[in-house]
């Protein structure tokens, strides 16, 4: 450990207690604690054989797997569940495979046909389950909901979902997802939301040589997992679950604030308080935000948050680079700099700002994809060097016409008939009359989707999009194809910031954290709002406070929910009088940049 153990950690490390539940604040090295009670039994003798050790994600597994390093059993939930079938299949001679998105599909399709009911029941709703469109929408929204009649619900009851059709059908869908699942075991298949289920079932018919049971981040368990974790206790001697309840925030996902003690029959609850990571400061701030039992104790004084108010959205972009550049100049190195937001189409348009401040940053959410990039810029280039040639269509004879098509080819290598080469070649007249440089590029864009889906099939173009959307905003400043290229190539030679939503950031620290959209509508998010249960956002929101190692800069900016068409102007109901105690109050006058680049 970093640190000498505290008295609360020895106390977990060396416990003779059959069951704890171990209350961890943000930052106090549960994780840490988990390993050292691991080592502490391996040094009293007992096997590597007899621990056992689950947690939720293969982030959080390998992160484990490397601070332990032995052969000790360390699985997710469903990867564990998965073998438990596995293990029982076997012994009775049979296997058990992982269906194929197609096998899945093809399941689904012989359930709905057997299940004439729900099929009936969804036409007179409008719904018709024999298209493949449908067919798929169903597969999702039954995968999303991993088989769970609450998820379920949950999902359906969001009016903004994509399954919203089927709020009145869920009670009727249930019968189809048992036939669905029973299909799955007949053919031995095993789908990601039965691996839980059926392992619990598997689970009575075998005796597991684990006597020691560990279970990192309990409070982002589901209720299948919780069953399962129950099950697995009473085959174990000794179990310790670690975990912070007031970072539950995936209740959208299907987790399920669990009382613990009860899912292990009874448990004792030990604290660890003192957080490793945040200073006093930004404890103060975290106390105020989530309040309860057990508050959070820092560890030396700091820097204090600072609260920011932005008159606009666009002034808080350029808030962040200010803080940003600020940051980077007085010597923090930018991997130590993260900015979250609660969703991707905030930190879309913070990218964009960053990017055309000459800021590198990295999406957590997206890959980086420069090799579609680099095709745009060759279409780019194509328009402005032919510009004058492209806008005179009516003028090219078939042999430009066919040049200008194996051009565009030999760019993308992607092959079309003539069918599509011809409209792309319609995309290439129409991008040449663009009067700028973004217009162009956004041209060039268009372009290469459309040849890219046509050759590929591929319809799913959202990471491609993403990737391409970055240069667009920044593509104004060039006015050639060059000029861009060597700016973005200079660009992802830096080292970059990080972007993430809040969700995604849990688990990970900086030593600077930016939040942007500290606003009513935002955080907490207006859906949550209107179905008055904002108890999560507040949790959302104590994640996000407590990623910071030296200081936390909150931005309160106007929010506009373009999806809904709702405008929220007042900062976040969790900024109380405590919290802006709390916080250095620092609002600042909005900064303009302009400029082209030759």
């Amino acid at each position: 450990m970093k640190y000498l153990p505290t008295h609360e950690q020895i106390a977990i490390i060396e416990t003779h207690l059959r069951a704890v539940v171990v209350s961890a604040v943000a930052g106090s090295g549960k994780t840490e604690t988990l390993c050292a009670r691991v080592r502490y039994l391996l040094a009293q003798g007992v096997g590597p054989h007899e621990i056992l050790i689950l947690s939720f994600s293969n982030k959080a597994v390998n992160v484990l797997r490397r601070k332990l390093r032995r052969s000790i059993k360390i699985s997710t939930f469903h990867a564990f569940g998965k073998s438990l079938v596995e293990q029982q299949a076997s012994s009775n001679g049979k296997k058990i495979e992982i269906a194929t998105p197609k096998e899945s599909m093809l399941v689904l399709h012989a359930a709905i046909a057997k299940e004439t009911a729900v099929r009936d029941q969804a036409k007179e709703l409008g719904i018709n389950l024999r298209t493949k469109v449908e067919r798929q929408r169903l597969f999702k929204f039954l995968c999303d909901g991993q088989g769970n009649a609450s998820l379920l619900r949950s999902l359906a009851a969001d009016a903004e979902s994509p399954y919203s059709a089927y709020a009145p059908l869920v009670d009727q869908l249930l019968p189809l997802v048992k036939r669905y699942n029973e299909l799955l075991r007949v053919q031995g298949l095993i789908d990601y939301g039965a691996m839980l289920r059926r392992g619990r079932l598997a689970l009575a018919h075998q005796l597991l040589p684990y006597t020691y049971l560990f279970v990192d981040e309990y409070q982002d368990m589901s209720g299948a997992q919780a069953r399962l974790l129950s099950a697995l206790s009473r085959q174990t001697e000794n179990v310790i679950v670690f975990g912070d309840p007031r970072q539950a925030i995936f209740g959208f996902a299907g987790g399920v604030r669990q009382n613990i003690e009860n899912v292990l029959g009874g448990a004792t609850t030990m604290p660890l308080t003192r957080s490793f990571r945040l200073t006093h400061q930004t404890a103060a701030l975290a106390n105020a935000v989530i309040g309860g039992r057990n508050a959070v104790i820092g560890n030396g004084n700091g820097m204090r948050p600072s609260l920011t108010t932005s008159a606009t959205a666009v002034s808080m972009e350029n808030e962040i680079v200010t803080i940003v550049e600020g940051l980077k100049t007085g010597g923090v190195a930018a991997n130590e700099i993260a900015i979250l937001a609660r969703t991707k189409a905030q930190l879309r348009l913070i990218e964009q700002a960053l990017i055309t401040a000459g800021h590198h940053a990295t999406p957590a959410h997206s890959a980086a994809l420069p090799a579609h990039t680099q095709k745009v810029l060759s279409i780019f280039a194509l328009l402005n060097r032919n510009a004058n040639q492209l806008t005179q269509q009516s003028k090219l004879s078939a042999i430009q016409r066919r040049t200008f098509g194996q051009k565009l080819l030999k760019i993308t290598q992607l092959y079309v008939n003539r069918k599509v080469l011809n409209a792309c070649l319609r995309h290439l007249f129409s991008g040449a009359l663009a009067p700028s440089p973004s217009g162009r590029y956004e041209a060039a864009t268009r372009l290469y989707l459309y040849l890219l889906r046509s050759a590929t099939g591929q319809r799913n173009q959202t990471e491609v999009k993403t990737e391409l959307g970055r240069w667009a905003a920044v593509s104004e400043k060039f006015r050639t194809s060059n000029a861009l290229r060597a700016f973005i190539s200079k660009l992802r030679a830096q080292v970059p910031v990080t972007l993430s939503t809040i969700h995604a950031a849990k688990g990970d620290e900086w030593d600077h954290v930016i939040v942007a959209g500290v606003t009513d509508g935002s955080i907490p998010f207006y859906r949550e709002i209107s179905r008055g249960d904002v108890e999560e956002e507040r949790r959302l929101f104590y994640v996000a406070v407590t990623r910071a190692r030296t200081q936390v800069h909150l931005i309160h900016a106007p929010f506009h929910h373009a999806p809904s068409r709702q405008s929220f102007d007042g900062p976040s109901r969790f900024l109380t009088p405590t919290a802006r105690k709390a916080c250095e109050v620092n609002p600042r006058p909005p900064h303009v940049s302009t400029g082209c680049i030759e």
